[in-house]
């Protein structure tokens, strides 16, 4: 499982941490793990800035993926959050 994620300096989906920078995000999962997806993406954004510093330049200028694992997996997880939430 993946997501494309792309700077943007309009509206955006989710919000670097670190920097403030705002991305773009291109979905590719079903909507009821896209709150999992998104703090994984978040984490991925983090460790964009480990060896690099904290501003927005470390951050790519093209589209990138953000590879989760696979949908078997992220199903399961998901389906987990799903029944302690109830």
């Amino acid at each position: 499982m993946r997501v494309i994620c792309k700077k943007s300096m309009m509206g955006n989906d989710v919000r670097c941490q670190v920097c403030g920078q705002g991305f773009v995000v291109f979905w590719q999962g079903r909507v009821q793990v896209r709150q999992l997806e998104r703090k994984l993406v978040l984490q991925h954004l983090r460790m964009q800035h480990e060896h690099a510093g904290n501003g927005a330049e470390v951050h790519p200028a093209v589209a990138f993926d953000v590879l989760l694992w696979d949908g078997a997996a992220l199903g399961e997880t998901a389906a987990q959050q799903q029944s302690s939430t109830a």
